[in-house]
């Protein structure tokens, strides 16, 4: 079953975060061999993917069991103010394809001096 964690956006700022995976045990787990994607969607469009390895995805280590999200400032500025944002990322190992984690993104804009 997947993880629901909502996360807080703000409108033209660069967005980072690590997902950590850990097993039951709560040791991590070894991502060797997998491949993500995370997909940014709003009510009708698909705003943001990416696949790793990439700028945006990447698992560095695979055995720490973590994956990091690196959205820059044009990525987030797709997004619309509110919990209009739906994301998903999603492991891809072989032939299988799980969610491991999704929720909403809570997008705030203001006064952002977005250059």
């Amino acid at each position: 079953m997947p993880t629901k964690y909502d996360i807080d956006v703000w409108r033209g700022n660069t967005l980072s975060r690590t997902f950590r995976l850990k097993n039951a045990d709560d040791s991590p787990v070894d991502l060797t061999g997998s491949e993500f994607v995370f997909r940014v969607v709003s009510a009708s469009d698909e705003l943001i993917r990416a696949e790793s390895p990439s700028a945006l995805l990447s698992v560095p280590t695979p055995a720490n069991g973590e994956v990091l999200l690196a959205l820059t400032p044009a990525e987030t500025r797709l997004m619309s103010d509110g919990k209009t944002a739906r994301y998903e990322l999603e492991q891809r190992s072989g032939a299988e394809q799980t969610t491991i984690i999704y929720g909403f993104l809570n997008v705030t804009g203001w006064a952002n001096d977005d250059v």
